[in-house]
């Protein structure tokens, strides 16, 4: 099964995501685009497109896996 997370994470920092230094909850990391004043929180590990597909929807990136 594939990894969606390092794809996911690329897409949001081009978009003018930043990582926040704040972890989020186990093995999720906090992505904040100061621009759209949006916060999304990523798994470390994305092994589905459609929870890949929903992380940039709530991102407001138009991407789909």
């Amino acid at each position: 099964m594939a990894d969606y997370g390092d794809d996911v994470r690329r897409l949001l920092s081009s978009n003018g995501y930043i990582k926040l230094s704040k972890r989020g909850k186990g093995s999720h990391s906090m992505w904040h685009n100061k621009a759209k004043n949006i916060t999304v929180t990523v798994k470390d590990k994305v092994k589905s497109r459609h929870s890949a597909n929903e992380v940039l929807k709530d991102a407001k990136v138009n991407h789909k896996f």
